[in-house]
């Protein structure tokens, strides 16, 4: 009666999944008799609990974090094992961090005519969702005179030229599946151009 070592055939993949959703790492695994399979993180055995749910069915192993939290990023390993041998493989959990406003931009008060950039400095797991809004109507991506620029951890925008258009209450919200953050600031005008 032959047999064979446990091979890990279709290896658990990394996954990215932001704050409170379900995280789930599945493994092929062959093997004659059929291998006993453990899921690992820091070199510790991870218990059946109301958080974590393991699965078998017809040679697939599927591990379940129902609800992901920041303390589960890291990397998680299964290891399957019969008397012939063991094989394992890692998959790494990043859990998605909700953007944060780094700093809040003050009310300003400026002449028209003047050009007007603002940067607001975010954090967080892309990728993101950005809303601009003036006097609670969205700014459209092309508006003519109210430009936006996204980068990696601030978002740029640009007046050319500042009239009684443009002045109001802003609201900038930056958003990915974990949450979001919003910041606000009045941008007034004064009717006299400033001094060459």
């Amino acid at each position: 009666m032959g047999g064979s070592r446990p091979e890990i055939v279709v290896k658990p993949e990394d996954t990215a999944q932001p704050y409170n959703r379900r995280a789930v790492f599945t493994a092929d695994i062959i093997g004659r008799p059929k291998p006993t399979v453990k899921w690992m993180r820091n070199g510790r055995e991870l218990p059946e609990s109301n958080r974590y749910r393991f699965e078998e069915h017809e040679g697939q192993f599927k591990f379940t974090i129902k609800e992901v939290w920041d303390i589960d990023a890291g990397e998680y390993t299964v290891v399957a094992t019969n008397v012939f041998g063991s094989d394992q493989a890692i998959a790494k959990l990043t859990v998605m961090a909700p953007p944060v406003i780094e700093k809040d931009v003050s009310n300003t008060i400026l002449p028209t005519g003047e050009l007007v950039r603002l940067k607001i400095y975010f954090s967080g797991t892309a990728p993101f969702r950005h809303c601009l809004t003036l006097n609670k109507e969205e700014i459209d991506p092309d508006h003519p005179t109210i430009k936006t620029v996204e980068f990696d951890d601030h978002i740029l925008i640009t007046i050319p030229s500042l009239s009684i258009r443009e002045a109001g209450r802003y609201e900038y919200t930056v958003s990915n599946d974990s949450g979001d953050a919003t910041t606000g600031f009045w941008l007034n005008v004064t009717g006299l151009p400033s001094a060459p």
